[in-house]
């Protein structure tokens, strides 16, 4: 249903969330039943639609901290895979957006409990 409606209407921010939400949550259940190819695919379909909202509204904070956390599980995702030379970059990537969040004042505790999170994931992946 959110497909379609985000289709019909692409600039409709809550409904785009709602998907995003939706597919991160569905990427959560896979990785919990250890279907690492289903759980990447669903964190790539939300990655897509933070990438696409964070283009229109660059500095949301909220758009920039869900983009760095799609990033990083898709980067788990993609280590569970064994593309291990893929997952770093998605790992800096989220790195790179939650520094960025931490060092506009603005930034909520979200983005830097991300941040935390994004080093751990960079540090297990180098330790590989």
């Amino acid at each position: 249903m959110f497909e379609h409606l985000t289709t019909a209407n692409p600039g409709h921010a809550v409904w785009q969330r709602d998907l995003s939400v939706s597919h991160l949550r569905t990427g959560d259940m896979s990785w919990e039943m250890d279907e690492f190819s289903q759980a990447a695919a669903s964190y790539e379909a939300a990655l897509g639609i933070f990438e696409r909202r964070t283009r229109s509204d660059e500095h949301n904070a909220r758009w920039l901290t869900g983009l760095a956390y799609s990033r990083r599980k898709h980067g788990m995702a993609l280590r569970q895979l064994g593309q291990r030379d893929a997952a770093p970059s998605s790992f800096d990537a989220a790195r790179d957006i939650c520094e960025r969040l931490v060092a506009d004042s603005r930034a909520d505790t979200p983005a830097r409990s991300e941040l935390a999170v994004a080093h751990v994931c960079i540090a297990d992946a180098l330790k590989e």
